[in-house]
């Protein structure tokens, strides 16, 4: 099935440009960031994985807070200039190396494809109407014996109908994939040892609250209190250091697998 970016290159750029340009000392604070944390640095020290490539890396918190926490060496891929640059300038004012790569995932590859222990996605692989094709586009960066590790929104759940309330310019920039698909996906592209679930109690994180909005004016109004009520909610998750979810609240889920050794 032919390829479709469904959120396309021009939906990123925005973003990026939109954002300040200074990196902040950045970690997981808030209770989405840390759930999400939890799931990546447990994964790679598990596997005790050297060698990680985040695709769709534009302005990538992670990549650097991956190197300091893990110790492992990080790259990264996006197809969005403004969002390599930002990459860069964030792992350059950590004192990260690394490289970044602006290239298509389906056209231009890095040098490094099929060096990588450990390639993970974080809501990316939502964006295109062919989620095989483009989990199949990820694996190439993957290793014979490496990990791949897949995240997106939880958009068949209470977020994908505030979503659609609220935003649905933006929630047409998804596909809505849910655990058993994604999994079923990495099991017929041969993956082994297919593992996925739900992270997270509840976020109102994940619905982007002042972009998209169907009512503009009431967003301007409602965002901030959107924002504290969570804000107020997320020490009380934190607390309780609920990492995992349920199908109908759950902000995000994930599956994980591994490429067949080239001897196997």
């Amino acid at each position: 099935m032919p390829q479709s970016d469904i959120a396309g290159k021009e939906h990123w750029d925005g973003l990026y440009k939109a954002k300040d340009s200074t990196p902040p000392d950045w970690r997981p604070r808030s209770y989405d960031e840390m759930v999400i944390g939890h799931a990546l640095v447990s994964e790679i020290e598990r596997l005790k994985s050297r060698t990680l490539l985040e695709v769709g890396c534009g302005d990538s918190v992670w990549l650097p807070y991956l190197a300091r926490e893990t110790g492992a060496s990080v790259a990264g891929v996006d197809y969005s200039e403004a969002g390599c640059e930002l990459t860069r300038r964030r792992m350059k004012a950590h004192g990260v190396e690394g490289q970044v790569w602006c290239a298509d995932l389906f056209g231009t590859t890095p040098d490094e494809i099929g060096q990588h222990d450990f390639v993970f996605s974080l809501g990316l692989v939502e964006h295109f109407s062919d989620l095989e094709g483009v989990l199949s586009a990820l694996l190439k960066f993957v290793r014979p014996g490496g990990t791949l590790f897949t995240e997106v929104p939880n958009l068949r759940s209470a977020h994908g109908m505030m979503m659609w309330v609220w935003q649905p310019a933006l929630l047409a920039k998804h596909e809505l994939i849910g655990k058993g698909q994604l999994k079923r996906a990495y099991e017929r592209l041969g993956l082994k040892g297919v593992r996925g679930g739900y992270l997270g109690a509840f976020s109102l994180s994940v619905v982007g609250w002042d972009i998209y909005a169907r009512w503009p004016k009431f967003a301007e109004r409602a965002a901030p209190w959107v924002f504290r009520f969570n804000g107020s909610l997320d020490p009380y998750l934190q607390r309780r250091k609920w990492y995992g979810g349920t199908a109908p609240l759950a902000p995000y889920l994930y599956a994980v697998g591994q490429k067949p050794d080239a001897k196997q």
